[in-house]
Order: C-alpha cells, then structure tokens, then sequence
C-alpha cells in the first residue's frame, strides 16, 4: 500500500473526509464539496489514490476538525512560546497535538466544536468546508510535507484556549460602521 493511501484510510478510521488533489498542486482532481456533507468510500479512496503521484486534501469540520495554519516558522514559533508560558490547553496542543510541516509553517490539528473560519495574522483558522495538504502531498514549490508530530488532533472548547484572546478578538470583532 502506498503512502498516499495509507494517510487516507489512517483519516478515514478517523470519520474524516480526504480529497484527491493534483500532484504538486493544491487543485482538487474532483468535485470535492459533496464530501464536506459525506465521507467518501474506501472504494474511492482505493482509486483515488491507487499511486503516490498524488496529493491528498483534509476536510475540515469533520468531526469538528480544525486545523491552525501558520503561514510563516516564525509566526508559528512565537506561538509556540506563548502556548507555553500560558499552559493549560494552549499548552496540552502545542506539546501534544497532531502537527505537520506545509510548504512555509506549520498545520496544527485540533478539534473544536464552535470553530470559525477566521484570517487572523499569518495564521488562517481551517474550521468548516476548507481543505489543507496532509503528508506526503508536495507543495506546488517542490517542498513535501511531512509529519511533524505524530497523534491525534487535540479536543479544545475554545479556540480561546489556544490563540490569544486579543488576536482572536480583534479578528472577529464587529467593525464600526463609518457614515459621512
């Protein structure tokens, strides 16, 4: 079994949605938001995903997966440090949950029952009807992605408990409106 396929039946036993995407791209090689409603077959996985030429996309909202994307190292870093100085939950994720290495970041992988999609500064929060890259997908740049730490993606209540109030609030705050 190839590794493609054997990340997709790892996410499958999991009740997750996975997607083929072309090989060095981040285009889906289907029509891909049907499996946001349903999880596709092993039969489809076993098609889709017969070679390792092939790239494989994570569906987020599945059993309220949600994934932490961190544009840049250094964002990711920081992040880290604060995680950890705050303890609690932020600091169970970032010292237990699920990661892999993208292009230029880091994928965190939590569940979170009441997660939006949100942009906050070089991190986009991947809660509902969005894919992401898993290992062993290659980056249209030529960079795989790999696994960074191995697990399941960790429970939150929150993602208060593992963001920064202040960012998270000033991402979804309510702007005023400024009439002349």
């Amino acid at each position: 079994m190839g590794k493609v396929l054997e990340t997709a039946l790892f996410w499958h036993r999991l009740g997750v949605s996975t997607i083929p995407i072309g090989y060095m791209s981040k285009q889906p090689r289907i029509k891909w938001l049907q499996y946001t409603e349903q999880v596709p077959t092993e039969n489809d996985l076993q098609n889709w995903f017969a070679s390792d030429q092939m790239n494989i996309g994570i569906i987020t909202g599945w059993q309220n997966l949600c994934i932490l994307d961190f544009d840049e190292m250094d964002v990711f870093l920081k992040w880290m440090r604060w995680a950890v100085e705050t303890g609690g939950k932020a600091k169970m994720v970032a010292t237990q949950a699920r990661m892999h290495l993208s292009a230029r970041g880091v994928h965190v992988y939590i569940l979170c029952e009441n997660a939006v999609n949100t942009k906050l500064p070089k991190i986009d929060v991947l809660a509902k009807r969005k894919y992401a890259l898993l290992p062993p997908s290659v980056h249209p740049s030529g960079v795989p992605y790999k696994v960074y730490r191995e697990g399941l993606p960790m429970p939150v209540a929150s993602l208060y408990d593992v963001l920064p109030r202040q960012l998270l609030h000033d991402a979804i705050a309510p702007r005023p409106v400024i009439t002349p």
